[in-house]
């Protein structure tokens, strides 16, 4: 297990033809990072491509075709990893049009994202991961596995015989008429065994997320009664064994396993009631902010590792209260290393006290240019 000041940052990143950037690079990068310029100048795309290089794809978009270059074949980026007591590590990803794609690590091929992804964590504050509260439970599942992959190498294990596990029964389930019901009941023991594991996993890595969460929440949102609960994907006062065989009737009817790790989720409470219908918009955004934040003290914690924060726009997000408050919490994570987009540099520079951590980017017209404070 790595600690936390032997893990790498971002030294340096090298873009090519990720969106309207034909070229760029990004030198000699600090604790805090900020790229202003005017909107469609390019600035979002240096995070999208900072994103690229620690998991292989956009958090724009699916397609990544849009995220090429119009009229070249192919995207690359390149970064530098480094740490207080490590070695220089280059990291590359290139993607083409034809889907195709290319991960080096130290030099050396892979075509595991996961390897990437262990690398180099990422947590991305935008106006999209308000689905955090806004979407389904899906949407908080794998925002809760994100944490749980990067603190217990097991996981993804137990996660890949789960998936297995339930496409056998399911497929049971969907010629339950025609065969025995015991084809079922085959892969209700190895549903049991992973979700039981998995669940045991989550639950270690819920117990540190949440106290990070009421600590960054309390200094963010003040003395609201805010708080995440975790839900396994059953009852568990009646157990997972039981419940998997009262359901049973309504998977037939259904076709797929309705109870199992497969459906955990975790809820946002203020009080009693839903954070989405109690919390005012700006509480909202807080809220999930002080989620993003307490996902990588959580991280950190428990692994060592350090991480990357994107946050896109922060300014059109909060108030100017609100988000000197913001700043603050995310200069004084100590494992962390931050880009900031915005539109008026003043506006960040303003709020900050550590000038000598950060460096500045303008972008126009998708060239990337240093910049110093004035």
């Amino acid at each position: 297990m790595f600690k936390s000041e032997e893990l790498p940052l971002l030294q340096n990143i090298v873009i090519k033809c990720v969106r309207n950037i034909s070229s760029a690079e990004l030198n000699s990068l600090k604790k805090i990072n900020i790229i202003y310029g005017r909107n469609g100048s390019g600035k979002t795309s240096v995070l999208e491509a900072i994103n690229i290089l620690g998991l292989a794809r956009s958090f724009r978009t699916a397609k990544f075709n849009a995220v090429i270059k119009e009229n070249e074949d192919f995207c690359m980026v390149h970064g530098t990893l480094t740490g207080r007591r490590e070695r220089a590590i280059p990291v590359g990803v290139i993607r083409k049009r034809n889907k195709e794609f290319l991960i080096k690590i130290d030099g050396q091929k892979t075509s595991s994202i996961h390897l990437l992804a262990e690398r180099i964590p990422i947590q991305i504050l935008n106006s999209d991961t308000f689905q955090i509260l806004e979407g389904g439970p899906i949407v908080r599942r794998k925002f809760l596995d994100w944490g749980v992959f990067h603190v217990e190498q097991e996981f993804n294990h137990y996660w890949r015989r789960l998936m297995r596990a339930l496409k056998q029964r399911n497929e049971a389930l969907r010629h339950a008429k025609i065969r025995r019901l015991d084809a079922v009941r085959l892969w209700d023991k190895e549903i049991l065994t992973t979700s039981k594991v998995i669940d045991g996993i989550r639950e270690n890595y819920f117990a540190v997320l949440e106290k990070n969460f009421s600590g960054i929440n309390k200094r963010l949102i003040g003395d609201l009664d805010v708080e995440i609960e975790y839900f396994p994907g059953w009852d568990k006062r009646k157990g997972l064994e039981e419940h998997i065989s009262e359901k049973l009737e309504i998977d037939l009817k259904r076709g797929f396993t309705s109870v199992g790790a497969h459906r955990a989720t975790f809820d946002i409470k203020n009080g009693k009631n839903d954070a989405k219908l109690d919390l005012s918009r700006g509480q909202q955004k807080l809220a999930v902010a002080s989620l993003v934040i307490a996902h990588g003290l959580a991280v950190n914690e428990m692994s060592g590792k350090h991480l990357l924060y994107l946050v896109d726009d922060l300014p059109a997000e909060l108030d100017d209260i609100n988000l000197s408050t913001l700043l603050l919490v995310l200069i004084e994570l100590d494992f962390a290393q931050i880009f900031i987009t915005c539109i008026n540099v003043d506006t960040i520079i303003s709020k900050l006290s550590i000038i000598d951590a950060v460096k500045l980017f303008h972008v126009k017209h998708g060239e990337v240019v240093e910049t110093v404070a004035s």
